[in-house]
């Protein structure tokens, strides 16, 4: 990835991703949000073929560090939960990328995202705790 970076894209531009990005993780390390917020729009303007790959590489190393950073914290019970769903799921969220003509896509995602969004505010709060792993 970083060999097509270099070569399709000028010095000020991999300068300025840079800087996005550590930005970025500035503002995600300190909040706990942001990343993407930051990155991925400028990306998407500089190079939208980028997207999501290089943001989700450019995560990498911060998300090491938060959680090496907040090791004695981590909830590791719940954090193989969260893994193994993931896993599991994965498979399911790539049908649509499949299933749906790429010139279609963007309206099931966005349709996607507000049925989540409305969603999230019909069930009820989630406290996590012992019942939860139930």
């Amino acid at each position: 990835m970083i060999e097509g970076l270099s070569q399709g894209l000028g010095g000020g531009v991999i300068v300025l991703l840079a800087a996005v990005v550590t930005l970025a993780a500035f503002v995600q390390g300190t909040s706990g949000l942001g990343f993407a917020l930051i990155v991925a729009p400028v990306v998407g303007l500089v190079d939208p073929g980028l997207l999501p790959v290089f943001l989700l590489a450019s995560m990498i190393p911060l998300n090491l560090y938060v959680a090496w950073r907040e090791r004695r914290s981590i909830d590791v019970r719940g954090a193989g939960w969260i893994s193994a769903a993931r896993l599991a799921a994965t498979p399911l969220g790539l049908v649509p990328l499949w299933a749906v003509p790429e010139r279609h896509l963007g309206v099931v995602v966005g349709a996607a995202t507000v049925l989540a969004a409305l969603a999230s505010l019909l069930v009820p709060a989630f406290t996590p705790g012992r019942a939860a792993y139930g």
